[in-house]
């Protein structure tokens, strides 16, 4: 009928995130990253039989215990949470399964999340008695796994909609693996502190911290380098970076990126220079800036792009004898105000405009050009309003003045248009 329709028609590009989703997919984000990160550094980093002092053992797999049984639930809680979203209704009204069905059988989400689900049964074997047994193959099933349901998040992220989509998926789930296994060492790191109440307790600590100093190197690369790729298919203009939800939260997760990358500088120098003092502080302040960045990264993924809502255009063109200034706002597929500049080398108004026009044509579809005539609202200063954008993309919108001596001032902005 008309109601599913509309269902599987619903958008969530345009979705700010609510707490219950920042939470729910934060608690997945952290408790994926825990379990990723404590495997990979029982497996790589620590020296054979470090856990057999029983209580450190024994704080070890509980923590790991506890971050399977999180992401067992934040995975579960994942389909009712989209459902919410997607239908606009309150919890009480999304238990129905024709919309679970819907959602599973007709989304790119829904489909994800049964091999989510699937794949966290099978955790259930390997998560309870891991490190019980001496032989090291279902640590290393249990690795990959975890590491596969990073590549199902990555599916149903930004990453999904990229032109090249398998570049843009595995960039992702590089970026999400690299900082899941870092911040799910330092919470393995944080389990050992207690073995430093005694000295060769201390000389192990450090060792192991030296022992992750290189892998450290790698993944800031990685992150560095699929932040960078994902910078650029998501933030279209340095402006945007400053005048878009996207930009914003992606300049605060940058900024934790650098102070978690100072911590772990003197994490680094403690280690090789035999230093003792201060671990709690600097490592626990590494890992809570990582967990920050996390909340971070669930905003931004489910914010619109920069390239969806790319903020208000303003760009000048400097010509021989003059420059003009175009502003578009909202700058959305939809009714925009435009505002023309002309002004003379020492930045005064020109006079002797007799006309202005702005001609638009978009670059993506062959649709013609729609040329119109801007209304003056002062001396070298011209505004309309109306619905010349009739889709986002990407558009030229060609600026014609013509002075009373019959002279032309051309120029020409290209114009990323929004979607929202």
């Amino acid at each position: 009928g008309n109601k599913k329709t509309t269902f599987l028609n619903a958008r969530t590009s345009g979705y700010i995130p609510h707490l219950d989703l920042i939470i729910v997919r934060w608690i997945q984000f952290i408790s994926g990253a825990i379990y990723t990160g404590m495997l990979f550094f029982y497996l790589c980093i620590l020296p054979k039989g470090s856990l057999q002092s029983a209580s450190i053992e024994k704080k070890y797999r509980k923590i790991f215990q506890i971050a399977y049984v999180l992401l067992f639930l934040s995975i579960l809680i994942n389909l009712p949470l989209q459902a919410v979203i997607q239908t606009n209704r309150s919890w009480l009204e999304v238990w129905d399964l024709s919309i679970f069905k819907d959602l599973i059988t007709s989304s790119t989400f829904g489909q994800v999340w049964v091999f989510q689900f699937i794949l966290t049964l099978l955790l259930v074997r390997f998560s309870f008695r891991i490190f019980a047994k001496k032989n090291n193959r279902f640590l290393w099933i249990a690795f990959i796994l975890g590491n596969t349901l990073l590549v199902l998040k990555a599916m149903t992220s930004h990453a999904s909609t990229a032109e090249n989509k398998i570049l843009a998926i595995t960039m992702d789930s590089l970026h999400l693996a690299a900082s899941s296994i870092w911040i799910g060492s330092l919470i393995a790191m944080i389990a050992f502190l207690p073995l430093r109440k005694k000295e060769e307790g201390k000389i192990f600590f450090r060792g192991i911290v030296h022992l992750f100093f290189p892998w450290g190197v790698f993944f800031v690369f990685i992150l560095a380098a699929s932040g960078v790729y994902s910078s650029f298919l998501y933030i279209p203009t340095i402006n945007s970076i400053f005048h878009t939800n996207y930009g914003k939260v992606l300049l605060g997760k940058i900024i934790l990126f650098f102070i978690m990358l100072l911590f772990a500088l003197v994490n680094s120098i403690k280690a090789r220079k035999h230093k003792g003092n201060g671990w709690r502080f600097s490592l626990w302040g590494e890992t809570l800036t990582g967990l920050a960045a996390l909340v971070l990264a669930v905003i931004l993924t489910n914010l619109p792009t920069a390239m969806a809502a790319p903020g208000p255009f303003n760009e000048t063109k400097a010509l021989d004898k003059n420059t003009i200034s175009l502003r578009v706002g909202p700058n959305v597929s939809g009714p925009n105000t435009f505002d023309v500049s002309v002004k003379d080398q020492k930045g005064k108004p020109i006079t002797n405009i007799q006309q202005v026009s702005l001609t638009f044509t978009s670059k993506e579809i062959a649709m013609g050009d729609n040329t119109i005539i801007v209304q003056k609202i002062a001396d070298g200063h011209y505004q309309t309003q109306g619905m010349y954008f009739n889709m986002a993309g990407c558009w030229n919108v060609h600026v014609h003045v013509l002075t009373k001596s019959l002279e032309d001032v051309d120029a020409d902005f290209s114009v990323l248009v929004g979607s929202q």
